[in-house]
């Protein structure tokens, strides 16, 4: 237990105690730990990945079932006997380890959720195969609060800096309407022009040369301290300031209703292409640019609602405000804006119609949680749509943890392989447990490898780790990919055993010492009968390969994709 809370930072002194307060400066951890908790990003992927593996790798059941499995291998190993064990036998000493685990791992998550973000929504139903037309419902877990947005488009919710993605949809459990940020306020980038000049009506129009104007984020003004974006500097006399943003929208049909949040310092005047929406502190009738407003607004928040979604346009559109002081002598102007619009919900809210990266955040305030991401495949895989690309079977040298071989996602959906088996005509086989989703993203390459230790492996960093289960021939072998009984993909190389699963794709080159084999051009349509050695060197071992790029000499696949989404279980090993 010791070890496990030392590696989990709990310097109080007493580490046989799963509750003692989580120091953030102590000494085994150090200092790096603690400045790095200044930043919101850090905190941010922190949660995220514990959260992440607290479902799969670090499942409290998984995570108790590996110490019984441990257990059970020391017991097969050596016998124990009793009086060598006090005060307690040693079954009874496992037990006690659990429970404190146990107790340990639901510590830290309340810990992190307290110190670094909340957790994360939660899925119903989790993950993994659904049927054409099933829903997903989204809730938070109980004490958290907040609104939930969600993406289908495998983007975060939650942009860096805790801006709400332009993407993110908002998640209403009732099955209401839904509500979605078309401009962001303190995001969105704006034009400005605050210089005393007179522009009539002709800055509000979506053509109108603004290249002179300056440019920034919001929060826009002067004098508050709270501005992103300094317009300034106060000028006596000078009233009126101009912002303008450009924006697109899609499906206008389907919005129900618009709504703007507000923040102006004094007076406003709001105008979506070029049509007044509203005003605020600000007298009836005309106005020009020497109007003052009518009263004072102190960085003020005002919140038109109930606008007609009439005011947009399909595809582009442009929202313009003019921000008036209520003297010549105000020392200050604010401004910032965020437009939001409605659009009715079928009931269920997401249906799934095809292969699917969910991704969900609460937002509380401006306090995200940790972020669910989960794959929803509704058809299985077919032959051909996963294929063995390249493999290296004789690495230079002692090739012991150093094989590998590389698949190729054909399609353009995203394809979970955990529970796969990979097998040969012989003895070998492996069943693909990742501890939770190992997702290939469409037009994507993966590594799957007998070694995670690049000390030892040549220096690559595998997607996938089956340890000794497989080995690859150096005199011939099969490598073959079977999904629910069904052969995905097979190969076969040099002097390969052709009895038993019929082998789709022969190699006929032998497995030269320090030579990785790949497919020909094409490959990125499917499986081709056409190999080629590789020439391209990499890692330490100068064994030559592509591993998680695309083949030597192969121009007309996909640019790679970075990888699987995925909790690589190679620590395990």
């Amino acid at each position: 237990p010791w070890d496990f809370d030392r590696s989990f930072h709990n310097n109080a002194g007493d580490y046989d105690k799963p509750y003692d307060v989580w120091r953030l400066n102590g000494e085994i951890f150090g200092k790096w730990h603690q400045r790095l908790q200044e930043y919101l990003e850090y905190k941010m992927a922190l949660a995220d990945r514990w959260f992440g593996h607290r479902e799969n790798a670090l499942n409290t059941e998984r995570t108790l079932a590996h110490i019984d499995e441990r257990a059970d291998l020391m017991s097969e190993a050596m016998s124990r006997p009793q009086t060598k064990f006090y005060p307690n036998p040693f079954p009874t000493e496992v037990d006690l380890f659990k429970t404190w685990i146990a107790n340990r791992l639901d510590w830290l998550d309340g810990e992190i959720a307290n110190r670094f973000a909340e957790r994360p929504p939660i899925f119903n139903p989790p993950a993994g195969p659904v049927d054409p037309g099933e829903s997903l419902e989204i809730s938070k877990p109980s004490g958290v609060l907040g609104t939930i947005y969600y993406t289908l488009d495998g983007s975060d919710p939650r942009l860096q800096g805790g801006a709400i993605n332009p993407n993110a949809i908002t998640y209403d459990p009732s099955g209401g309407p839904i509500t979605e940020s078309i401009v962001q306020m303190s995001d969105s980038i704006w034009k400005y022009l605050y210089d005393g000049s007179d522009q009539g009506t002709a800055w509000r129009a979506y053509d109108f040369d603004d290249s002179s104007w300056g440019s920034g984020p919001s929060q826009l003004g002067f004098g508050e301290g709270d501005e992103t974006t300094n317009i300034g500097p106060r000028v006596i006399g000078q009233r009126t300031a101009y912002f303008r943003h450009k924006f697109t929208v899609s499906q206008v049909s389907e919005i129900i209703d618009l709504s703007i949040d507000l923040v102006h310092d004094d007076g406003a005047v709001v105008y979506i292409n070029g049509q007044e929406v509203d005003r605020i502190f600000m007298p009836d009738g005309p106005i020009n640019f020497e109007t003052r407003a009518n009263i004072q607004g102190e960085n003020a928040n005002t919140t038109f609602s109930g606008i007609s979604p009439t005011f947009l346009n399909e595809g582009d559109n442009i929202v313009t405000v003019e921000i008036h002081q209520i003297a010549d002598t105000s020392s200050d102007i604010s401004f910032d804006l965020n437009l939001e619009a409605t659009r009715p919900n079928a009931d269920p809210q997401i249906v799934f119609t095809q292969n699917t990266i969910v991704r969900a955040r609460t937002k509380n305030g401006n306090n995200w949680s940790a972020q669910n991401e989960k794959l929803f495949q509704i058809q299985t895989a077919q032959p051909g749509e996963i294929i063995i690309s390249e493999f290296l079977a004789n690495a230079n040298g002692d090739d012991a943890g150093k094989e590998w071989f590389e698949i190729y996602n054909t399609t353009e959906s995203a394809i979970d392989i955990d529970g796969w088996e990979i097998r040969d005509n012989g003895s070998d086989s492996h069943t693909i447990d990742n501890g939770g989703p190992l997702i290939i993203p469409g037009d994507s390459h993966a590594v799957i490898a007998e070694s995670g230790d690049m000390n030892l492996n040549g220096g690559i960093s595998p997607d996938y780790v089956y340890g000794t289960d497989i080995t690859l021939g150096n005199g011939g072998d099969e490598i073959i990919l079977i999904n629910a009984g069904v052969v995905i993909h097979s190969i076969g190389y040099e002097n390969y055993e052709a009895s038993g699963i019929t082998i789709v794709t022969p190699v006929t080159l032998a497995a030269t010492p320090g030579r990785g084999i790949g497919m020909s051009e094409g490959y990125c349509e499917g499986p081709v009968t056409t190999w080629t050695y590789q020439t391209s060197a990499f890692g330490s071992n100068l064994d030559t390969g592509t591993p998680g790029s695309v083949n030597d000499g192969v121009s007309v696949c996909p640019a790679p994709n970075p990888g699987p989404s995925s909790v690589s279980n190679w620590f395990l090993y």
